[in-house]
């Protein structure tokens, strides 16, 4: 009897341990199987599955859009429209050729060109003395339907001159063509006549610069010559008046034969005669050293005068709200698909826990555990 009790305990023991091992290894079978068809789900979400995901956050996603376009909306018509007046210049003077072909290759090899040339136009149009005469002009302009006078500094609503000269980089620009050297002004501001009438100021500070104040080879000779040729009229008229003194006090002189007269006589028409030719001389220098000058002039050869603007070039309102209205809908339907995907993960990760439980539960009570498997077994043939 004892014998009998003894293996009906050791044979229940043994499918007790069998039932336990087997229900581990059908809950860790279900677990893989579960995980993987979960990350099936979660890696791929099919088209249809995404229209219904994006009806049914349709009026969230389009209140989104219309609330960040309504403000763009807002900050881009706050932002002042800017003109912008364009002009050309055509290259003048003779280039040195070497250096067009080094342009064009795209090198800077510090090649010069001649006096007369234009290239250093865009770096005098950047100089602080024609910015200075720009700054310094009054300009009359229409705006509105009503003519004011008005000057740059009143324009920035600025003193400082270095806030000034930032002011003025932001609004005018210049650059020259690599292939054919023409030149292109521009300046940008609030009104499109305001902006026509700065781009002239710099061309006629530019040919003002050229004719008055910038300096060539040929002007300094002639400045030289003029400062010489000056000095020697004075000594040629000084070595006149001696002479005429020296005859006055003389009055024989040309009937004397006093040796000491005649010498003296002899040296005052020399210095004359020497300081004379030394006059003409370089009166004739002169001259041609002015005519030399005027060829070393830059001739400023305007290609297209100043524009008046008839259209902003800034901001492109319709543009902008285009871009911002695709990017918001695109960061919104982003935000959509990482809630959908979070959500779902999250129910998944609920799922395992339950299993996890589910498998603890069975290890340390198999007999209720299996009881328990058994009665919804039967529940479920019943249903």
């Amino acid at each position: 009897m004892l014998g009998h009790d003894k293996s009906s305990h050791t044979g229940g023991i043994d499918f007790d341990i069998r039932s336990s091992m087997n229900n581990k290894i059908t809950f860790k079978n279900n677990e893989t199987q579960t995980l993987a068809n979960l990350n099936e789900d979660f890696d791929s979400i099919k088209w249809h599955e995404f229209v219904s995901l994006m009806l049914n956050n349709i009026k969230p996603i389009a209140k989104i859009t219309a609330v960040v376009i309504a403000i763009s909306a807002a900050v881009l018509f706050i932002i002042p429209s800017e003109y912008r007046s364009k002009a050309s210049i055509l290259p003048s003077g003779a280039q040195n050729k070497l250096a067009e072909f080094k342009s064009l290759a795209g090198l800077n090899m510090n090649s010069t060109a001649t006096e007369s040339s234009s290239m250093l136009f865009p770096v005098i149009l950047k100089s602080k003395e024609i910015e200075k005469s720009v700054l310094e002009e009054t300009y009359r302009v229409e705006i509105n339907g009503e003519t004011i006078s008005m000057t740059l500094t009143e324009y920035f609503d600025e003193t400082d001159p270095d806030k000034l000269s930032e002011e003025m980089s932001d609004i005018f620009s210049v650059a020259t063509d690599k292939k054919n050297g023409v030149i292109r002004l521009g300046v940008t501001t609030e009104y499109p006549q305001f902006s026509q009438a700065v781009l002239t100021s710099y061309l006629g500070a530019l040919e003002d610069f050229n004719l008055n104040k910038r300096s060539s080879q040929a002007k300094q000779n002639e400045k030289y010559l003029s400062f010489q040729l000056s000095v020697k009229k004075k000594e040629l008229q000084q070595a006149e008046n001696k002479l005429i003194e020296f005859q006055n006090k003389n009055r024989d002189w040309h009937m004397t034969s006093n040796p000491d007269v005649l010498i003296a006589l002899a040296r005052h028409k020399r210095d004359v005669q020497v300081l004379n030719q030394a006059t003409i001389f370089l009166t004739r220098e002169y001259e041609m050293a002015k005519f030399d000058s005027q060829k070393d002039i830059p001739i400023i050869q305007v290609l297209d005068s100043p524009t008046l603007a008839t259209r902003k070039i800034y901001p492109r309102r319709a543009f902008i709200l285009l871009i911002i209205t695709f990017l918001t809908l695109f960061i919104a339907t982003i935000v959509v698909l990482v809630k959908y995907s979070m959500q779902k993960r999250a129910t998944a990760s609920d799922l395992l826990a339950i299993g996890k439980l589910r498998k603890d539960f069975a290890t340390t009570f198999p007999r209720v555990s299996r009881r328990f498997l058994k009665e919804s077994s039967k529940e479920t043939t019943t249903i």
